[in-house]
């Protein structure tokens, strides 16, 4: 399951591809192609981590909006 979350998360490593009939060779190291869902993630991980302390205090405000409205 490691492995497979692993995989998603990085995604799949693409070369760049020159074309063989061009005088110019470009040297690329290629880039991660990752699924849409991956990038996602990625995104609301990094907007955790850095917003934490915003997103802990709506998180426990709404909550106990929640709660005390069932009372």
């Amino acid at each position: 399951m490691r492995k497979l979350f692993r995989k998603w998360w990085e995604g799949e490593y693409v070369l760049y591809k020159n074309d063989p009939n061009s005088a110019v060779v470009f040297i690329n190291a290629g880039h991660f192609k990752r699924a849409w869902t991956a990038d996602l993630a990625r995104l609301l991980v990094a907007f955790y981590m850095r917003e934490w302390k915003w997103v802990i205090g709506a998180a426990s405000t709404v909550i106990g909006a929640l709660f005390f409205k069932k009372f």
